[in-house]
C-alpha cells in the first residue's frame, strides 16, 4: 500500500461524500487526528479498518490497497474482486496457535457455563426468581438468589463474548493514537482517562475473562453462603453490595492494569 497515494484516494472520497475528518472519525470509532493522518501520507489504515472504511467511502478494498480506482478484469465481477480481497483480510492473522486457544477457551467456557446452568436450573426448580425485581414473591431468600442468578446470567453473556468473540489483540491504530474506549461489533466500553493499547489490552482481556468465569459459577453459592452467615444485614444490603461486586469486579481491574502497563 502506498500511504500517499491510498491518503489522496481517501480524502478525495471523503469529500464525495460531504464528510469532514470529525465525521469519518466517529463512523470508525477512532480519532480524526487519524484519518487526518492518513490522508496526509503519515501512517495508512490498519487492515481491521479497510473493510468498514471502504463501505463508508463508497470505494472497494481494491481501491483502497492500490491507492486508485481501479477498472475490473473483464474475466471478474466488481463482487469477485471484493470477495477475494475481503476473505483474504478476514483471515489475515489467523494462525493455528491462535485457533488452538480459541478452542481452550471455548472448552474453559462451556464448562463454566454448564455448572452455571445446573445453579440456575436448581433456582428454576426451586421456584424462585432469576431477578431481584421479578415480582414472584418467594421471601427474602428467593430475592437474594435471584438477584445473584441475574449476576450469573450476566456474566455468562459478556463471557460468552470475551471467551470466544474478543480480539486477541487491537488494532494498529491503537497504539499510533490515544483512544479511550473499545469498539467491536456490538461490544462497547468507554473508560475516560484510561487509554488502550497492545501493552495492556492483554491483561485487561485477561482480568475480564477471569472475572466473568468466576462470576458465572460463584454468584449464587456465594450469595446463598453470605445469606446463611449474616441473613439480615446481609438482606439489608443487597442492592449496595450487588452493584459493588459488578462495577468494582469489572472497571476496577480495568484500571488498575490499564494505568500499569499503559
Amino acid at each position: 500500500m502506498d500511504k500517499e497515494k491510498t491518503g489522496r484516494l481517501i480524502a478525495q472520497a471523503r469529500k464525495e461524500r460531504g464528510l469532514t475528518q470529525q465525521q469519518l472519525a466517529e463512523r470508525l470509532h477512532i480519532t480524526a487526528k487519524a484519518v487526518s493522518k492518513w490522508e496526509t501520507g503519515v501512517s495508512c489504515p490498519d487492515v481491521g479498518l479497510l473493510i468498514p472504511l471502504s463501505e463508508e467511502l463508497g470505494l472497494s478494498v481494491t481501491e483502497l490497497l492500490e491507492g486508485r480506482r481501479m477498472a475490473v478484469p473483464e474475466d471478474r465481477t466488481p463482487e469477485q474482486v471484493e470477495g477475494i480481497v475481503k476473505s483474504a483480510l478476514s483471515y489475515s492473522g489467523q494462525f493455528p496457535e491462535e485457533k488452538k486457544r480459541r478452542r481452550r477457551l471455548g472448552l474453559v467456557y462451556a464448562g463454566c457455563a454448564a455448572i452455571a446452568l445446573l445453579e440456575l436450573g436448581a433456582l428454576w426448580l426451586l421456584g424462585l426468581p432469576l431477578g431481584a425485581d421479578a415480582g414472584w414473591g418467594n421471601g427474602p431468600l428467593g430475592t437474594l438468589l435471584g438477584s445473584f442468578g441475574t449476576g450469573e446470567v450476566l456474566c455468562l453473556l459478556f463471557g460468552a463474548y470475551l471467551m470466544l468473540g474478543a480480539p486477541e489483540r487491537l488494532p494498529r491504530y491503537y497504539d499510533e493514537n490515544r483512544i479511550s474506549g473499545l469498539a467491536f461489533g456490538a461490544f462497547r466500553m468507554n473508560t475516560p482517562g484510561l487509554i488502550y493499547n497492545n501493552r495492556n489490552w492483554p491483561h485487561i482481556l485477561r482480568a475480564l475473562r477471569i472475572f466473568c468465569l468466576l462470576g458465572s459459577v460463584l454468584c449464587i453459592p456465594l450469595g446463598a453462603a453470605a445469606y446463611a452467615c449474616l441473613p439480615e444485614a446481609w438482606l439489608l444490603f443487597i442492592p449496595y453490595v450487588y452493584l459493588a461486586l459488578y462495577l468494582g469486579g469489572l472497571f476496577v481491574p480495568v484500571y488498575v492494569l490499564g494505568r500499569k502497563y499503559e
